[in-house]
């Protein structure tokens, strides 16, 4: 039976998190571990921590300061071990079907590659778990480009092999960064960066909650999605630019041809007209949504992508 780690970052969710927890204690055919870490909560998350952890031994706890969902969640990352099989985020508010890690363990298991990660569709609920939509990301370019362009794949759905982990741990997420990575585009970009494989499985294994306290985009409105996009002209300016030079710092003889060749186009698209066009012209970075890569194609003329 497969090992996997779970990682989940809580944040005053004292709502949601038991039926979330148990719903991944509860996981048939692989072995799991659970590691939940408290981002400076200020309601009763950290007592609802102490309980589960109290009654399950496969349930380790971590009480922090609130350093925002991105570092903690790939903090806990860095600090795991490699002794499991496969590595999982979860989300706090979600409610996962039974069999949601063994079958990303299955599909995983079929690829020949030896840094692979797996992400699905969603299962849209509202906060009482009643049904809304299914979302199957229709379109979805799993590319290193595209993935840098517009990152489509939901962190709670991701599953992810030891070899994608070990790559992962090369990786630091600063302060000083900000918001230029998220804890799931990080792994997402990394597997790509090296040549693995990316698994898309439409048929979702999660009840996502769409509720006023998400903390992370999805489920946050429309608005604020075309926020996300548009933005790439205030305070998310240049962040495709410096994404693709952070990730050539540490990875470029892991590289493919083509990935590496991409990501030096894009750390120096700026540096003449013909550069910007010729990225502007590169179908590579399209993302498969025409809205959001017209944006970038202006944001690329601009020099702000």
């Amino acid at each position: 039976m497969k090992k996997v780690f779970v990682i989940l970052s809580a944040y005053n969710g004292e709502r949601y998190l038991r039926a979330q927890a148990e719903s991944i204690l509860a996981q048939t055919g692989v072995e799991v571990t659970l590691l939940i870490r408290d981002d400076g909560s200020q309601d009763g998350t950290s007592g609802i921590m102490k309980d589960i952890q109290a009654f399950n031994a496969n349930v380790r706890c971590v009480f922090g300061e609130n350093i925002g969902f991105r570092r903690s969640f790939y903090d806990m990352l860095l600090a795991a071990d490699d002794t499991y099989d496969y590595y999982a985020f979860s989300d706090q508010d979600d409610v996962w079907d039974a069999d949601k890690l063994s079958r990303a363990v299955e599909l995983l298991e079929q690829t020949g590659s030896s840094v692979k990660l797996y992400a699905s569709g969603l299962r849209v609920v509202d906060e009482n778990l009643q049904f809304m939509y299914n979302n199957p990301f229709p379109g979805l370019r799993t590319t290193y480009g595209a993935a840098l362009s517009r990152q489509r794949i939901a962190g709670c759905t991701m599953v992810f092999d030891r070899g994608l982990f070990h790559q992962c741990r090369r990786f630091r997420i600063t302060p000083e960064m900000g918001n230029l990575f998220s804890h799931d585009a990080a792994v997402y970009y990394i597997c790509l960066a090296c040549g693995g494989q990316v698994v898309f499985d439409p048929e979702s294994r999660i009840s996502f909650r769409r509720h006023i306290g998400t903390v992370t985009e999805h489920g946050k409105g429309f608005w604020t999605r075309v926020e996300s996009v548009t933005n790439v002209f205030g305070r998310f300016r240049d962040r495709r630019y410096n994404q693709a030079r952070e990730l050539l710092k540490v990875y470029a003889d892991d590289m493919p041809p083509d990935v590496y060749e991409l990501s030096q186009k894009i750390a120096g698209y700026r540096d003449s007209i013909g550069k910007t066009l010729a990225l502007a012209g590169d179908k590579r970075i399209r993302c498969g949504i025409r809205s959001a890569d017209i944006i970038n194609w202006v944001a690329v003329l601009c020099r702000c992508y």
